[in-house]
């Protein structure tokens, strides 16, 4: 399905900020960055102050907590969309 780590990276952010917006719960920019950057990717440049202004915006529980919520009901809205009417 995906040739590259950066494929499957950006389909997983994409998936997540749709369902964000869906559901219009805010996304801030860092809250993106963050969800984009990997310290293994090679296209993945780091801010070193990135965390640093987001834990000031959202606890690191709260964070990881938010973007689980998204990508569960982003597959559940995905598997629903595939089953037979």
């Amino acid at each position: 399905m995906f040739s590259t780590q950066t494929e499957a990276r950006r389909f997983f952010t994409d998936r997540v900020i749709w369902q964000a917006e869906a559901e219009r719960i805010a996304f801030s920019d860092d809250e993106r960055q963050m969800l984009l950057w990997s310290e293994s990717a090679s296209d993945s440049v780091a801010d070193p102050e990135l965390a640093h202004r987001l834990s000031a915006e959202i606890s690191d529980a709260d964070y990881e907590s938010k973007i689980a919520g998204l990508i569960q009901r982003s597959f559940a809205a995905d598997i629903a969309a595939d089953l037979p009417q």
